[in-house]
């Protein structure tokens, strides 16, 4: 186990948050927060793509927008309707 992995652990972090990796957060259907570097694939009102460190991940639903982004977040709000992972 990395040193990384041990600090999360032993601080009980959410796994991956000292290690770089992304991270996803869903509230109630109606917000997503990516953490973790990513950058924008396509925007649209029924889909987003993200690129992050980990793969694609896109959002379907209706009234999507990104909320706030920077290169190393982006918030999602809309009615979320599926996650996928490419």
């Amino acid at each position: 186990m990395r040193v990384r992995q041990r600090m999360e652990r032993l601080l009980e972090l959410p796994e991956g948050s000292l290690t770089g990796e992304s991270r996803l957060e869903i509230y109630a259907g109606r917000r997503a927060v990516m953490d973790g570097r990513c950058r924008v694939l396509d925007c649209e009102e029924d889909l987003i793509r993200l690129h992050t460190g980990g793969g694609v991940v896109c959002f379907r639903g209706r009234e999507l927008s990104i909320a706030a982004f920077s290169s190393h977040s982006a918030v999602v709000e809309g009615r979320l309707c599926a996650v996928e992972f490419e």
